[in-house]
């Protein structure tokens, strides 16, 4: 389910439905779920937007290729919860996904500024997670994917090393 919020706002998309989520009976057998709420920001959609719009015109369908190409990367983290040194594997599921047109006002980017981003980021997506675990659309982990250079002042010089962030929810 998508929701357009506007053409200069956010979009939201609904990509996993509880019910569809692996559940077991037997507490042994059951598979542990690890829901996530991904979120694009807009130098990233100007970023890509552009190698899709070469595909296809339709606004829709860039966005539906751009959202085909996050759940091939979750695909692939999903992989390694799946290896057997984990000892249990665990499964991925996107429970939120927002494509930022436009940035927030209430999520300033600092330039890609890591420590200040990731702070504002981790407030950001607070406001916006379910606080229950039990509501559907809960997640467990923000990933934040950016078109942005993150950096690091370190030292007096400016540190590009840094790969990406994501943010753990508050179990309570």
């Amino acid at each position: 389910m998508e929701k357009r919020k506007g053409a200069a706002k956010s979009k939201s998309v609904k990509a996993t439905a509880p019910e569809n989520m692996i559940r077991s009976a037997s507490p042994k057998a059951a598979r542990m779920i690890l829901e996530l709420g991904v979120f694009l920001d807009e130098a990233l959609l100007k970023l890509f937007m552009p190698y899709f719009s070469q595909e296809t015109s339709d606004r829709e369908q860039q966005y539906v290729r751009l959202r085909e190409v996050v759940l091939a990367h979750v695909n692939a983290m999903q992989a390694l919860y799946h290896l057997p040194s984990l000892g249990q594997p665990i499964d991925l599921s996107i429970v939120y996904m927002e494509f930022q047109a436009k940035t927030p006002a209430t999520l300033p980017t600092y330039e890609g500024e890591r420590g200040a981003l990731l702070d504002s980021f981790c407030a950001y997506q607070r406001k916006l997670n379910k606080p229950s675990d039990k509501d559907s659309e809960h997640w467990d982990m923000a990933l934040y994917l950016s078109g942005l250079d993150f950096f690091a002042n370190e030292g007096g010089r400016r540190n590009f090393v840094t790969m990406g962030m994501l943010c753990l929810s508050d179990r309570r």
